[in-house]
C-alpha cells in the first residue's frame, strides 16, 4: 500500500453506516471497526493512468 492510512475514531457502532460514509461503499464483513484488506483491493480499483486527480483521491 502507497499512502496514508485512514485511521480515526468513532463514536456510533454503526459500522456500516461509517464505511459507507468514507468509502462510499459497505463491507458485508466489519470485525471491531476494521475491514479486509482484500475486500478494499476487490471493491476499489487502482486508478489507471488517464484516471483524473479527483478520482485518484
Amino acid at each position: 500500500m502507497n499512502g496514508f492510512v485512514l485511521t480515526g475514531f468513532a463514536q456510533s457502532t454503526d459500522w456500516g453506516a461509517i464505511c459507507y460514509d468514507l468509502l462510499g461503499a459497505i463491507s458485508n464483513i466489519i470485525y471491531r471497526g476494521q475491514i479486509n484488506m482484500g475486500w478494499l483491493r476487490d471493491t476499489f480499483s487502482e486508478p489507471g493512468d488517464d484516471s483524473t486527480e479527483v478520482e485518484r483521491v
